[in-house]
C-alpha cells in the first residue's frame, strides 16, 4: 500500500544521486535493447546463419498471427465506435440520474426499435442496460447532470487561427449544452502579442456560445519550468481554479479536458464523457481517454503522412478494445478536483499526458 503522505515526484528536480542513476538507466534501456537486438542479428547472420534465419522466420510468423489478431479487434472497435456515435448520450445521462425508473424507460425504448436496428444494437444496448443496473445495485451516488461543467483547456503555441478555430466551432456544436462548457485558450507569452491578439479575437467571437471563454497568457520566466505544454496548461488550470472559486462552482462538478490546438472533438464527445463520469463509482480517481483519429486535414497532407496517420488511427482503435492497459495520451479528461489535488500537470517534462495518469 502506498504512503499517502509521500508526494509523487513528477520531475527531475530534487532527485538524489541514486534516483538520478535509476532514472537514467531506465531511460537508456529501450534504445539499448533495440540496438542490441539489431546488432546481434547482424552478427548472427555471419556467425550462425541458420540460427538467424530461424529467429527471423519465427519473428515474421509472430507478426503474421498478430496481424490477424489486430484486424479482428480493429473491425470490432470500428463497429462499436459507429454505434456509439449514434447513441443518445444526453438521454442516457438523464436516465442514469433517474435510477430504476430510468432503466425501465430505457427498456421500453429498445422495444420500439425496428428489426434492423434491434439486431444491430442488441448487444450494445444490453451492455448499456447492464451499466445502468450496475450503478443502481452498487448504490453509486450519481451527480446531477445539470450541475456538471466541462473545462476545455486548449494549449496554443505558434499555431495559426485556421488550426485552432475548427476545434472551437466543434465545441459550439456539442450535444452537451455549450452553455456549460468553458473553453480556455492557453497562450504562450514567448510567441508574442500576435498570438495573444488572435486568442482575444477568438474569445470575442465565440464567448457568447459558452458559459464563459477564458484566455490565459503563460509567462515565459517562471522558475523551475521548462518550455513544455505541461507548464502552459498548468498555468491555465490554476487560473481556471480562481474562476470556479469566484463563481462558486465546486471542483468536483467540473470535468477538465486538456486538448492540443488541432483537436476537434466529436459533437457527442462531452455528452458521452459526462455519462461515463456520472456512472463511475470512483469518478474523482478515473481518467477518461477518447479515441484519437487523425484525419482532420488528411487530404492536404503528403501521401507518406497519410499512410502513417491511417496506421496510427487503426492502432488507436485496436488499443481501445483493451482499456485496462490504456494510459492517457494526447487529449484526455479527468476530474478537476483530482487535478487540483495532485498539483496539476508536471511543468518540466514533455510527457505530461501520461505522467498525470500515474
Amino acid at each position: 500500500m502506498t504512503n499517502p503522505t509521500k508526494e509523487f515526484q513528477f520531475s527531475h528536480q530534487g532527485l538524489d544521486r541514486t534516483e538520478e542513476i535509476r532514472e537514467r538507466v531506465f531511460s537508456i534501456l529501450p534504445g539499448f535493447m533495440s540496438w542490441t537486438i539489431l546488432i546481434v542479428m547482424i552478427v548472427l547472420s555471419f556467425a550462425k546463419p541458420l540460427w538467424a534465419a530461424v529467429i527471423i522466420i519465427a519473428f515474421d510468423l509472430y507478426w503474421l498471427f498478430r496481424l490477424f489478431y489486430m484486424t479482428i479487434f480493429l473491425v470490432l472497435a470500428y463497429g462499436v465506435l459507429a454505434i456509439e456515435k449514434e447513441t443518445d448520450w444526453t438521454e442516457l445521462c438523464c436516465l442514469l440520474e433517474k435510477g430504476r425508473s430510468g432503466v425501465e424507460t430505457f427498456r421500453r425504448k429498445q422495444k420500439n426499435l425496428g428489426p434492423r436496428d434491434r439486431i444491430k444494437r442488441w448487444f450494445w444496448f444490453k451492455n448499456k442496460e447492464r451499466e445502468l443496473q450496475h450503478v443502481i445495485r452498487q448504490g453509486v451516488k450519481v451527480p446531477s447532470y445539470e450541475s456538471l461543467y466541462h473545462l476545455v483547456i486548449i494549449a496554443v503555441s505558434n499555431e495559426q487561427r485556421s488550426i485552432i478555430e475548427p476545434g472551437l466551432k466543434a465545441l459550439t456544436e456539442s450535444r452537451f449544452p455549450p452553455k456549460r462548457l468553458i473553453p480556455v485558450l492557453a497562450v504562450e507569452e514567448r510567441f508574442g502579442e500576435k498570438q495573444t491578439e488572435m486568442a482575444e479575437v477568438l474569445q470575442f467571437q465565440y464567448r457568447h456560445h459558452f458559459f464563459d471563454f477564458l484566455v490565459t497568457i503563460h509567462p515565459s520566466n517562471i522558475p523551475g519550468e521548462a518550455r513544455v505544454k505541461g507548464a502552459n496548461v498548468t498555468y491555465a488550470a490554476k487560473q481556471a481554479a480562481q474562476f470556479f472559486r469566484t463563481h462558486n462552482i465546486p471542483f468536483e462538478n467540473v470535468i477538465v479536458s486538456c486538448f492540443d490546438a488541432d483537436t476537434v472533438a466529436d459533437s457527442q464527445y462531452f455528452a458521452a464523457l459526462t455519462f461515463h463520469f456520472m456512472r463511475h463509482p470512483d469518478r474523482m480517481r478515473a481518467s477518461y481517454q477518447p479515441i484519437p483519429v487523425y484525419h482532420n486535414n488528411i487530404w492536404e497532407a503528403p501521401g507518406f503522412a497519410r499512410v502513417l496517420e491511417l496506421g496510427s488511427s487503426f492502432f488507436q482503435l485496436i488499443e481501445a478494445t483493451n482499456p485496462e492497459k490504456l494510459v492517457t495520451f494526447s487529449s484526455h479528461s479527468m476530474s478537476f478536483k483530482a487535478l487540483d489535488e495532485v498539483g496539476y500537470w508536471p511543468v518540466d517534462m514533455i510527457s505530461d499526458d501520461s505522467a498525470i495518469y500515474w
